[in-house]
C-alpha cells in the first residue's frame, strides 16, 4: 500500500464507529447504523428482486465477485444464504468489507 493514508492515531476509545471513520468521506454505501455514503447497497432493490425470483437465499451458496463495501454480501447473509464467498480485488474496499463483516 502506498502512502500513509492509514497512519492515523487517536486517543478515543476503540469502537466500530471509530474503525468506520478510518475511511470517512470515502464510503459509497449507506451502512446501517452508521450512515456514511449515499448509495443504498445494504437495502438494494435489485438484490431484493433476485431474492424473490430465485425463491430466497436460504440454504444457498453464493459466489460474489467485487462486493465493494459488502452491502450485497450483507443482504445475502441476512437473507439466509448458507455460505457467501465474496472476492474483492481493491484493497480499500476489502478492508471496508472486513469492517462490515465484524459489525
Amino acid at each position: 500500500m502506498k502512502g500513509n493514508e492509514l497512519d492515523l492515531y487517536t486517543t478515543q476509545e476503540p469502537s466500530h464507529a471509530l474503525a468506520f471513520d478510518l475511511f470517512s468521506d470515502t464510503w459509497f454505501s449507506t451502512v446501517p447504523h452508521y450512515g456514511l455514503g449515499a448509495a443504498p447497497h445494504f437495502e438494494d432493490g435489485r438484490i431484493q428482486w433476485l431474492e424473490r425470483v430465485c425463491g430466497g437465499f436460504a440454504g444457498k451458496s453464493v459466489l460474489e465477485l467485487g462486493p465493494m463495501e459488502g452491502g450485497h454480501t450483507y443482504m445475502l447473509s441476512h437473507g439466509g444464504a448458507s455460505r457467501v464467498l465474496a472476492i474483492e480485488a481493491n484493497s480499500k474496499a476489502f478492508l471496508k468489507c472486513l469492517l462490515v463483516q465484524t459489525r
